[in-house]
């Protein structure tokens, strides 16, 4: 509003990304695989009385948040007649709405996107938990997040899954307008299929981060991060 430049998303694309429900929907428009999505208000319940049908397994998140805030172990249900009941305490709890989607089993993977002249993705990364790589059923909790409980790996189990990844990630970018550093996630079944799980317009890059483990990875340090994410946004301003 005030012209000042910014280094990564601009204000729409970011208050967008902080939307899960939307973003999922409006990557879907375009073809691209998100998790089945349903939203519920204090105020309306049900988004157009639409409800998950019972014995779905879902997760339920809180709409505005990051950084896993407001994911549990008991996020992940089985849907019942009690889901009203749990959905809005949480949405009562957190002042929101709530996202609830399903719940994909399988590899929890980070994509880092970096914007030059067009979007790059150099890899895709894996997390892992306890050593496993697969994590199945189990998830990142806020409380997983909050104590750095859980570890990065090169997502390279099957390269063609890879790149279709990076490949995702960058549509996903473009389609968001994203900017600067950004990051796509992902749910990855153990067949192969891949679906948005979330998107981030200013990731971590602290030391324990994907970010962080792709630059150590190409031989770079964490500090060339901040000059780069700088540099990037002042050859957009046209001022390099």
């Amino acid at each position: 509003m005030h012209g000042i430049p910014i280094t990564s998303a601009d204000a729409y694309v970011v208050s967008l990304a902080r939307h899960k429900f939307h973003v999922a929907r409006l990557l879907s428009v375009f073809g691209l695989e998100t998790p089945d999505s349903w939203f519920y208000t204090l105020e309306e319940n049900w988004l157009d009385g639409q409800r998950p049908p019972n014995g779905l397994r879902v997760i339920l998140k809180p709409t505005y948040e990051s950084a896993s805030i407001g994911i549990t172990h008991d996020s992940v249900q089985t849907v019942d007649d009690s889901l009203d009941e749990k959905v809005g305490e949480l949405a009562l709890g957190y002042r929101q709405p709530i996202t609830v989607q399903s719940f994909i089993p399988g590899w929890e993977v980070e994509v880092p996107v970096i914007h030059f002249d067009k979007p790059y993705a150099p890899m895709a990364v894996g997390i892992s938990k306890l050593g496993n790589t697969l994590m199945g059923n189990d998830l990142l909790t806020y409380d997983d997040v909050n104590v750095d409980n859980y570890e990065f790996w090169k997502f390279d189990t099957n390269p063609a899954l890879a790149e279709k990844l990076k490949a995702t990630a960058i549509r996903a970018s473009k389609v968001l307008g994203l900017r600067g550093f950004a990051r796509i996630d992902f749910r990855v079944t153990p067949e192969g299929k891949a679906f948005i799980t979330d998107v981030s317009t200013s990731p971590h890059t602290t030391a324990h981060s994907s970010y962080a483990f792709l630059f150590r990875s190409i031989g770079k340090s964490v500090n060339d991060l901040p000059p780069l994410l700088v540099g990037l946004a002042s050859e957009r301003e046209r001022w390099i």
